[in-house]
């Protein structure tokens, strides 16, 4: 089965084809990335964040000739694919809906069925495009928008373990690296300009520390670096490397500390798993110093780590794409597409 794949939640256009060419009724291994084409709008650099009316213009231009890149790199035709997946939320409201507009055009002209992709699920699932994952197990999704610790039960049932009581660590990443005045994009440079700092340099608060919890907030600290930079300005690279670096630290210990509470919680609901496997997604995880830190933690507690492609952690269509075959296939219940005046949702929870 091949599914076509399309995402514009937020500043990337992209479009994938994507294959399971496993028998049977239910998933149990990868999948095949036929083709994949993404534009990221850099535009938005000039104003130091993403644009919401730029980025659905630039969604637009770019969505028709992404989508026609996808069908020529893998020389396939309309008749070839079983399903056009399409992020639905959540995400930013103009961007939903000319990517949920351009695919529900697409399901009428090829009388395709049309499927609306939650993007949380889709990174919930990003790892068993290219690694054999069974159900159920334990992820850790921190993005731009989102952190979340959820217990993956099945392709649609998902129990959530904890969530951010205020900004996701991705937002925490890049506005402490536009504090110091870092370049686009401001996350993965923020961790390159870490590499040569200090992570003890500076003793930076950590939220709900020692309690048997699995919620993050990450305001405190961010707010604790933005009055380090205001009180002292770095002058040098060092300064800011060690203000990183320092940064870096403590979020990825926040996050391996919850990690740790939510894997015993994980071990009580599923006492009778043999293997317990804990997965990291979103596009923080893509972060070397937190997939190093989360690797330790999963040795230490007797949990195999799992980790999506880089190019997978960021937002995708061959996620979107894998979740439509992921719900098509799905044992538990039998498949029903989406209707065509589907809505979309800027806010959709798991």
């Amino acid at each position: 089965m091949i599914a076509l794949g399309i995402e514009t939640s937020c500043d990337e256009t992209s479009a994938a084809l994507v294959e399971y060419e496993g028998e049977g009724q239910a998933i149990n291994a990868g999948g095949v990335v036929l083709s994949h084409a993404l534009w990221s709008q850099h535009e938005h650099q000039r104003w130091g964040g993403v644009v919401p009316e730029v980025a659905a213009r630039a969604h637009a231009h770019y969505i028709a000739p992404t989508v026609q890149r996808v069908f020529r790199q893998a020389n396939l035709s309309w008749h070839a694919i079983d399903c056009i997946a399409v992020t639905a939320g959540p995400g930013l409201i103009g961007g939903l809906v000319v990517g949920m507009s351009y695919a529900q055009a697409l399901s009428i002209a090829s009388n395709k069925p049309f499927l609306a992709i939650n993007h949380l699920a889709a990174h919930a699932l990003s790892v068993r495009v290219s690694e054999s994952c069974p159900f159920p197990y334990l992820l850790l999704l921190v993005s731009g928008g989102h952190s979340q610790l959820v217990c993956v039960e099945s392709a649609s049932q998902f129990h959530v373990y904890g969530t951010t009581r205020d900004d996701a660590v991705g937002e925490a990443f890049d506005k402490v690296a536009r504090m110091l005045q870092l370049d686009w994009p401001l996350g993965p440079h923020l961790e390159i300009c870490a590499r040569t700092g200090d992570p003890k340099a500076h003793a930076l608060p950590q939220a709900f520390v020692r309690q048997k919890r699995c919620d993050f907030s990450f305001a405190g600290l961010k707010s604790a670096v933005r009055r380090m930079v205001e009180e002292r300005p770095p002058e040098t690279a060092k300064q800011k490397a060690d203000i990183a670096a320092s940064f870096q630290y403590t979020a990825t210990a926040m996050l391996c500390e919850r990690s740790t509470q939510a894997m015993q919680r994980f071990r009580n609901d599923h006492p009778d798993l043999a293997q317990a496997r804990f997965v990291a997604a979103g596009g923080v995880a893509a972060n070397q110093y937190l997939r190093a830190a989360l690797q330790a933690v999963c040795a230490d507690n007797q949990f195999q780590l799992l980790l999506p492609p880089p190019e997978l952690c960021t937002d995708n269509a061959v996620m979107v794409a894998w979740a439509g075959l992921e719900r098509m296939l799905a044992p538990e219940k039998p498949f029903q597409p989406d209707s065509i005046g589907h809505a979309p949702h800027p806010r959709w929870p798991l």
